[in-house]
């Protein structure tokens, strides 16, 4: 059911982000997110986990923050609805361990959204600078990259047990 539901999110808003971002900076987004969730889970968290839920928030983040840089009634209105996004997503996370049950790694949803709310802060949206662009297509072309080593690594660790 959580693989079910974080792909219906990631469909819905990873449109939008893509139409608000580009493609370039929506992976770049995506990946950077997923990596500081990461981060803040293997910090805080005793356990291992696993899953989409950082880049996801790492994605509500980039929302935010697109909302907070246009200072218009365009951006107010995306700082409350990704706004609430953030907080109903953190609310399904911390319910259940109030009444015992932790399957949710919230420390991977927070560092997902400190991610992507920094990374999209810094990068903007897409300007007419060729130079920038560029940029953005090479950082995800890297970010494909080192995600397709990080498969191709652990397909072999997976196969050849030491």
């Amino acid at each position: 059911m959580h693989i079910l539901m974080n792909s219906w999110v990631l469909f819905d808003l990873g449109v939008q982000v893509e139409q608000a971002y580009g493609t370039a900076r929506y992976l770049v987004f995506y990946f950077v997110s997923t990596i500081t969730g990461f981060l803040a889970s293997a910090y805080w968290s005793p356990s291992l986990s696993i899953g989409a839920s950082a880049g996801i928030f790492g994605l509500i983040g980039a929302m935010i923050a697109l909302g907070v840089r246009d200072r218009s009634s365009y951006g107010a209105a995306l700082r409350s609805v990704y706004g609430r996004w953030a907080l109903y997503g953190l609310a399904i996370g911390i319910l259940p361990s109030l009444i015992g049950i932790s399957f949710m790694d919230n420390a991977a949803h927070v560092g997902g959204i400190a991610g992507g709310f920094a990374i999209a802060f810094i990068a903007g949206a897409p300007g007419y600078n060729r130079a920038g662009e560029g940029f953005w297509r090479g950082a995800a072309a890297f970010a494909g990259l080192l995600t397709l080593f990080a498969f191709v690594k652990m397909y072999f660790w997976l196969i050849m047990p030491k």
